[in-house]
């Protein structure tokens, strides 16, 4: 997700709809397995995490410092259960 979500933003509408529908059928996978009030919570958490983690693989690789990405994909852990 992190390495095509550049590329794809800046890509044709067509693509961008493949990427989106892909997305979202990632994010129903995971609200399936969430637990929470309603379908609607479950998906927000489930977006939430799924950003959690792009974000995190981004930043870890790119700093370049096993010990930093390490912390980065701890915090982002932690980020994630709550």
């Amino acid at each position: 997700m992190q390495s095509l979500s550049p590329e794809v933003s800046r890509s044709d509408p067509e693509t961008q709809a493949v990427f989106r529908d892909s997305m979202k059928k990632v994010v129903d996978q995971v609200t399936k397995g969430l637990t929470g009030a309603n379908v609607e919570d479950r998906e927000a958490k489930a977006w939430r995490i799924l950003s959690i983690l792009a974000g995190s693989v981004t930043l870890a690789r790119a700093v370049g410092d096993a010990h930093m990405a390490d912390i980065i994909s701890r915090s982002a852990r932690v980020a994630a259960d709550q």
